[in-house]
């Protein structure tokens, strides 16, 4: 049975949907804030003046990928870094994050355990999605450790699963093909843009969960855009 989505009284009920796959890190928790601050600790210990503002780094996110925007900002400030550089850079960025992610109070964003709850009581399928490193998939697994149960994941998808990040559909290729689902039954919800280009161009059905730093960008082409997971009810 093909998948339908009903809107009635503030909630989107989703009927025939066998597969509900979360997006990145963004789409169960809200981490740009402690990326941001990683950015910044790794500028500063490689000696760099850099300073990332939020109206600065909220642009960046219309792109995947941290070795990029690191790079552009690179070019656009004649910096004239190495791709050596970049990646000392980069990789200090993913330990100062992981430190972060240990020391800080991390919450699953709004409705994601209900939406989990719903899918687990009627045996659809979950899937996490994402193009991040498997040392970000685990340091996310602890500081959650008790408040989302990974084990209900059928796959859990990273780069490593993957030739190029989002937002090109592979990701979400391949995790169909894992799963043995077509599109026609799949609903997949993201907190980016490059995340719902990734999933659009896979033919899924997506709801836009935009993060804090993501609310500004242009969401226009996801299905839904909600910024509550509680406004949905899935039904037989």
């Amino acid at each position: 049975m093909e998948k339908k989505i009903l809107s009635y009284d503030g909630r989107e009920i989703l009927y025939g949907v066998t597969t509900i796959l979360l997006g990145s890190m963004g789409s169960i928790a809200e981490t740009s804030e402690l990326q941001l601050k990683a950015f910044n600790k790794a500028f500063n210990k490689f000696g760099l003046d850099w300073e990332w503002t939020p109206s600065q780094y909220k642009p960046m996110l219309v792109q995947a990928g941290g070795r990029k925007r690191i790079n552009e900002f690179s070019k656009a400030t004649n910096s004239a870094l190495s791709e050596g550089d970049i990646e000392k850079i980069y990789t200090m960025k993913g330990e100062f994050f992981i430190d972060f992610l240990e020391s800080s109070k991390v919450t699953p964003r709004n409705g994601v355990k209900e939406l989990m709850e719903q899918c687990i009581s009627q045996r659809i399928k979950l899937g996490w999605v994402t193009t991040t490193s498997q040392q970000n998939i685990s340091a996310i697994k602890a500081a959650l450790k008790g408040e989302i149960d990974f084990d209900s994941f059928e796959v859990i998808m990273s780069i490593d699963q993957c030739s190029e990040p989002k937002p090109s559909p592979i990701v979400y290729e391949k995790a169909l093909e894992f799963l043995t689902v077509g599109t026609e039954t799949v609903v997949t919800v993201e907190d980016s843009t490059s995340g719902v280009s990734s999933s659009k161009q896979a033919g899924i059905f997506t709801i836009a969960f935009p993060g804090e730093y993501l609310k500004e960008h242009d969401f226009s082409s996801a299905d839904l855009c909600l910024d509550n997971l509680k406004q949905i009810s899935i039904s037989s």
